[in-house]
């Protein structure tokens, strides 16, 4: 789907994305990442939303931003009691969305002059 409006080329947009890859301004992601208004970091270690480990998590903790969006592929899933259980002990409360109402709630966040991390999987 590609997604389209007005933006700051200074900016990380998500442009369009298939179930395979991801359009970040000029850069095509086809792995896991973790997207900021300023930078991009590929591949994120999570291969697969099954498998979120403490492990994977802490590159989130380093982004300090104020909502943290977590894409979790081609349905929305909920992670297990320790993993929550985990986030709340690092004091993260992400919100976990499939990975296109992710892009989009992304995408419309960084209007908002607040720091947003988005983090996605590509399985």
């Amino acid at each position: 789907m590609k997604l389209s409006e007005e933006r700051n080329p200074n900016i990380y947009t998500i442009i369009s994305y298939t179930e395979n890859e991801v359009k970040i301004n000029d850069l095509i992601v086809n792995d896991s990442a973790i997207v900021t208004t300023d930078k991009v970091q590929t591949p994120w270690t999570q291969k697969s939303f099954a498998e979120l480990s403490e492990d994977c998590l802490k590159p989130l903790l380093d982004l300090d931003a104020d909502v943290l969006i977590i894409g979790t592929g081609k349905t929305q899933k909920f992670p297990t009691i320790e993993i929550r259980r985990t986030l709340a002990q690092l004091g993260l409360n992400p919100e976990f969305m499939e990975n296109g109402a992710a892009f989009r709630t992304y995408n419309v966040l960084t209007t908002d002059e607040r720091k947003i991390a988005l983090a996605f999987v590509i399985e």
